[in-house]
């Protein structure tokens, strides 16, 4: 019996060309994909075996020719059985070894003291926290005498994630306090629909006098689309192309309890060109910054769009597309890294009622699960 290695790109070709060259009797032992080292000699894989009559035992002295299969002794059905149990047992190494290297990938060799505290640990990592806040959660976590009661463990991992991170929307506003809200942010992630919820919010569900500001000047049809929905609403509307036109909209609007301000979306490249509108944001403490992201983004996205964003001074972080995820570990960790407060969340398209305060208990309750228990968040 002999053994032979073809490369080929499919099966079926590594079979004729077995034939051909070994005779109709051969026969295939395995076949599977080619791993990488070897995948330029084809997509396949294959192992034929055939039977060869007895030749003379080659001398000691002589080289083996490297062309030639591999001899084996002739095979038998206990050594077919063998050699079935040997790939199947290879085969059960591999899944092994892949499952042990998602684990390590996952808890990037973090140990938890008990296997409760390891799956909180995963579960906050699939969920979005990144690996260091998910490993300083579970160690503050385990370090503590909660570690050790099993009936107080959830509530304990609860009320660590609560003191970690703030919220800033405050349950009732002193009579007579001016608010004037801008929104900043990446472009496409709701900030003018999230700015007509809040009019609609803060303003005409309020009974207060509101005004809509814009010095949008990058996106097409942007002041057109707002002042329709002012429109709508039955607010006064103004464009301002600069920031010295923005001051001085302010100041003719200090009659109106809330005024809001839309913002241009800036990517990457544009940020130089916010530069104007960063230090007079960040340079009038009257005016409330808030930071708008989208739920849906992941956590370094998010993280890299809070750096780009630090000119303007945020107070405040809202995410929109809540009702677009089933992933929010990532806003809890943009908001604990970001040491910025968040104030609402926007969970869909409806004017006003998809625009809610951001609550802790809210928040807690859209963390995982297996991390935290609702009922007990503060």
């Amino acid at each position: 019996m002999k053994l032979k290695t073809y490369f080929s790109g499919t099966v079926e070709a590594a079979m004729e060309l077995a034939r051909q060259e070994l005779g109709p009797e051969t026969m295939i032992v395995y076949s599977r994909k080619a791993d990488k080292a070897n995948r330029h000699l084809g997509e396949y894989e294959v192992v034929f075996a055939i039977e060869e009559a007895a030749e003379p035992a080659v001398p000691p002295a002589a080289a083996p020719q490297p062309s030639e299969p591999s001899p084996l002794p002739a095979a038998g059905g206990d050594q077919w059985a063998s050699l079935a149990r040997f790939s199947a047992e290879v085969a059960d190494l591999k899944r092994q070894m892949a499952r042990i290297s998602g684990a390590i990938g996952r808890t990037g060799g973090f140990r938890a003291a008990t296997p409760e505290l390891g799956e909180i640990y995963s579960s906050l990592v699939d969920d979005g926290f990144e690996h260091a806040l998910a490993r300083d959660i579970v160690d503050a976590v385990q370090s503590g005498p909660e570690a050790q009661d099993g009936a107080t463990l959830q509530q304990a991992v609860t009320a660590e994630l609560a003191a970690r991170f703030a919220t800033s929307e405050p349950a009732a506003e002193p009579a007579g306090q001016r608010r004037i809200i801008a929104l900043v942010g990446p472009p496409g992630v709701g900030k003018t629909l999230t700015l007509v919820k809040l009019a609609a919010t803060l303003g005409l569900a309020a009974r207060r006098p509101a005004q809509i500001l814009s010095i949008d000047n990058v996106r097409i049809g942007a002041p057109d689309q707002l002042r329709t929905y002012a429109s709508i609403l039955g607010l006064p509307f103004r464009f301002a192309e600069t920031t010295q036109a923005l001051s001085e909209a302010l100041d003719e609007a200090r009659s109106r309890r809330v005024v809001l301000i839309d913002t241009p979306g800036l990517s990457p490249r544009d940020m130089e060109e916010g530069r104007a509108l960063a230090s007079f944001l960040s340079k009038s403490p009257e005016i409330e910054v808030h930071l708008v992201l989208s739920a849906t983004a992941k956590s370094a996205d998010l993280m890299r769009a809070v750096e780009r964003y630090r000119g303007f001074r945020p107070d405040r972080l809202v995410f929109t597309r809540v009702d677009e995820t089933v992933s929010f570990g990532s806003m809890l960790n943009t908001a604990i890294r970001s040491s910025v407060p968040l104030s609402y969340l926007a969970t869909g398209q409806a004017v006003p009622e998809d625009l809610e305060p951001a609550t802790k208990r809210r928040l807690l309750g859209l963390a995982p699960d297996a991390a935290v228990g609702v009922a007990s968040a503060a």
